[in-house]
């Protein structure tokens, strides 16, 4: 792929060959931890006001230190590997985009279940209450 000097080459080679070497599992369990991340990123960004970059670079870094696999970021990763010759398009799309897929999903949704869960508990029960005591009120 000559697009980018050697240097840059190499550099993209480790960076997908390293990402690459986590087992379907791994790239699962990772998954879910930056579907989780992700989904809390897009929850706070609209709170955000002026922090909204801020937050974004954090997340972002942390997921990056973390080693976490995202569909995004890997994709282009596993790609680079394809085009060049690397890995086959089944170790990319068996090995990495099939399990990473699948835990950004179960994370991103159970985080975007849970905050959804706590924002509506009150009013549930609120409006349970109030439901009871006009019940109670009646009967009397």
């Amino acid at each position: 792929m000559p697009m980018f000097d050697e240097a840059t080459h190499q550099a993209f080679i480790a960076l997908g060959e390293h990402m690459m070497a986590n087992t379907p599992m791994e790239m699962f369990s990772k998954g879910i931890l930056a579907g989780w991340m992700i989904a809390t990123l897009v929850w706070l960004i609209p709170a955000a006001d002026q922090a909204k970059v801020w937050i974004i670079i954090i997340v972002t870094y942390v997921m990056a230190i973390g080693e976490f696999t995202h569909i995004i970021v890997g994709t282009s990763e596993a790609l680079y590997l394809v085009f060049d010759g690397h890995i086959s398009w089944y170790d990319a799309v068996v090995g990495f985009a099939l399990p990473t897929l699948a835990g950004n999903v179960i994370g991103g949704t159970f985080i975007f279940a849970l905050i959804s869960h706590a924002q509506i508990r009150g009013d549930v029960e609120a409006q349970r209450e109030c439901k009871q005591g006009l019940f109670y009120r009646r009967k009397r």
